[in-house]
């Protein structure tokens, strides 16, 4: 059951570059169910939260979730000496840790307090990140929701910056632009960090969390199979992408059309005639009808699982138990937390 005071649900798809920065959000409406709206443009991600506020109003809650990683590998806050995301947070590129956004250039610059490599393609190697910063793994490097599962392969490291996987550089823009602002605000919480999720959201908050549009690519394809309320259905299918072709192409988007629409008309959500001429259109030629797409996407997966998760007692989707999560690690929002990682 989704909480009553949540009234504004918002998925951004973020990138490093200001022109692939879309959005997506639902309002809740009188009757108890959402209403999506055509995903757009982040015009300014300082005034982000502030827009979604206002169209949620005072008294309401606001989730928010962004496809930018939220919280440090384990291997490295244990070298780095980090045991809370929210103390450190407002420290990186200050003082001691003043280069923590400078991408190093050389295999030499790399560091505990400068992390990121490389900041162009060259000789640079994966070795040399992992020499650098003193770690035996390459999953050294990538926290627990990151690991391969079945059906969906290992997320790219935090802190590699190369290859069309790479999330570090939109980690840096993230942090900096969205996290580290929204600190000064305390109607802002950032979950898992500040809490448990249906605790957070209260009237008047914003809860930001971490989301991975991978993860419900596969609802897409099974929506016709999906039965609401089912988390050993969940589990199973959840995670991963069973589909063919690339989300690139606006053909295989428009593939994908029946199968999010499906989804769509299952958890009672209504859309927009435009948004509905925009999933059927496979999201436009254009190239950011894939940063569109994830968007809306990331949207309806958000509202999936707060759907089926939102106060189970028989799968615990929301709230990791895992003292490194819950201080530093950090979770992906809709993606199953299996007992194996509760050490």
């Amino acid at each position: 059951m989704i909480p009553k005071h949540l009234s504004l649900v918002c998925h951004a798809d973020w990138s490093k570059s200001e022109k692939k920065r879309w959005r997506a959000h639902a309002s809740r409406q009188g009757d108890g169910s959402f209403q999506a709206y055509p995903p757009e443009p982040v015009e300014s991600s300082a005034n982000l939260i502030g827009d979604l506020r206002e169209t949620a109003g005072s008294e309401a809650s606001v989730l928010l979730g962004f496809d930018f990683p939220i919280g440090f590998p384990e291997a490295y806050a244990r070298k780095a000496k980090i045991n809370n995301f929210l103390t450190i947070l407002p420290e990186l590129g200050k003082g001691d840790w003043s280069e923590f956004f400078d991408v190093s250039e050389t295999q030499e610059q790399v560091n505990i307090r400068r992390p990121f490599y490389p900041k162009k393609p060259g000789k640079a190697a994966q070795q040399h990140l992992l020499d650098g910063l003193q770690v035996d793994s390459i999953n050294d490097l990538r926290r627990k929701c990151e690991l391969s599962q079945p059906g969906r392969r290992a997320a790219a490291p935090l802190f590699w910056t190369l290859g069309a996987q790479q999330v570090g550089k939109a980690a840096i823009s993230g942090w900096r632009e969205v996290l580290q602002p929204a600190l000064h605000n305390q109607g802002v919480l950032i979950w898992p960090f500040a809490g448990h999720l249906l605790d957070l959201l209260q009237p008047g908050k914003t809860v930001i969390v971490e989301t991975y549009p991978a993860e419900f690519y596969r609802l897409i394809g099974n929506a016709q199979h999906i039965q609401k309320k089912n988390p050993a259905f969940i589990r199973t299918n959840l995670s991963g992408n069973n589909r063919s072709g690339s989300k690139c192409s606006q053909e295989r988007r428009k593939a994908d059309a029946a199968g999010i629409l499906k989804l769509i008309h299952q958890l009672g959500i209504s859309i927009l005639p435009e948004l509905l001429r925009t999933i059927q259109d496979g999201f436009g030629e254009a190239a950011a009808g894939e940063d569109a797409f994830d968007a809306v996407v990331g949207l309806i997966g958000m509202l999936y699982s707060l759907e089926n998760w939102a106060g189970s007692e028989e799968f615990e989707g929301f709230e990791p138990g895992s003292p490194a999560i819950g201080n530093f690690e950090g979770w992906i929002f809709g993606q199953p937390f299996e007992k194996r990682f509760q050490n």
